[in-house]
């Protein structure tokens, strides 16, 4: 029996596909084609001389040999992780690395940059986007800020903790001028009253993230009012009809050009409302039952860095003094 070890990157694609019962998910993680994935694992196959996988309609099965051979890595495999991942942190100094969703980046955390950097320089914050679930096993990050259900200890998988950062109110936005295009004819400003007829006659911006906000907005309102003219007028809406963008952050973009009404989240706007680039077309506000939390890994919680913008994160917010 050889004593050299397996090729390393061949155990690492195993024990991806093992994880994901799938060889195209692990390729998606390792960032290389199915076909990599599969010469790869075929080679440490070869390596033991026997099958660590069956390949069957529903995906990929671990055969006896292989749910031993997985048993039996995952710690050191993760031992090696964590190590190389402290390895490089030791190598780069008081670097932070922080991931979240482009919006949440755009929209609440650069206008705040400055605020953290003038506190600490000496740590350098290095900021991550993606549109994809964040997993914490794939992803070489320190804090994470996602979107999430309201529960006391946010969880995303063994070893993850968390807090809520930001509640979220959800509402119209429009330009000032498709804001006055709106009421033209109606007297004074004073005396305007919005008509839900507009949501008929202006284009209706959509988000991917969020496609249905529209409706769900539209369902708070219904259940909120009391007046059968205005749920009656609610129900006639259709928002069927309207572009659909990327990410939160284009759709208000799409919004301060006029080409349309969107909805957004209160936290990402509220700059745009107090200079006047943006209005607030309907009073009524939606909460959601989804909130952003820090996230970050139970080991780590009260690393220096990571508990100083934590808590910087929540002073922002003002979920503490």
């Amino acid at each position: 029996m050889r004593n050299a070890l397996p090729p390393l990157n061949a155990l690492r694609s195993f024990v991806e596909a093992a994880n994901a019962r799938s060889i195209s998910k692990a390729a998606e993680a390792l960032y290389v084609t199915p076909g990599a994935v599969s010469r790869l694992v075929q080679k440490l196959e070869d390596y033991f001389g026997t099958a660590l996988f069956v390949r069957t309609p529903n995906g990929l099965e671990l055969t006896e040999h292989g749910k031993t051979y997985l048993r039996d890595i995952a710690g050191p495999y993760a031992a090696l992780g964590d190590a190389t991942r402290r390895m490089q942190r030791r190598a780069v100094g008081n670097r932070l690395i922080v991931t979240c969703h482009p919006t949440f980046a755009a929209r609440w955390l650069l206008p705040r940059w400055n605020n953290f950097s003038r506190q600490r320089p000496d740590i350098e914050v290095q900021i991550v986007t993606t549109l994809k679930e964040l997993d914490f096993y794939h992803h070489d990050t320190d804090l994470a800020i996602v979107l999430g259900p309201d529960v006391d200890a946010y969880t995303l998988g063994p070893g993850i903790v968390g807090e809520k950062l930001l509640e979220l109110e959800m509402f119209p936005i429009c330009s000032p001028k498709l804001f006055a295009d709106m009421f033209a004819g109606q007297g004074e400003p004073s005396e305007w009253k919005v008509p839900l007829d507009v949501l008929k006659t202006h284009t209706l911006i959509h988000t991917d993230p969020t496609p249905h906000e529209w409706q769900y907005w539209l369902d708070a309102y219904y259940n909120a009012s009391r007046d059968p003219e205005l749920k009656a007028a609610i129900k006639s809406v259709d928002v069927s009809h309207g572009p659909v963008f990327a990410t939160a952050d284009l759709a208000i973009l799409a919004a301060l050009e006029g080409i349309g009404l969107s909805t957004s989240i209160g936290a990402f706007v509220e700059q745009d409302l107090a200079n006047g680039r943006l209005m607030k077309p309907f009073e009524f506000s939606r909460k959601a039952t989804r909130f952003y939390h820090i996230l970050c890994r139970e080991e780590r919680y009260e690393d220096e860095n990571i508990a100083l913008y934590r808590d910087w994160l929540l002073r922002e917010a003002g979920i503490i003094p």
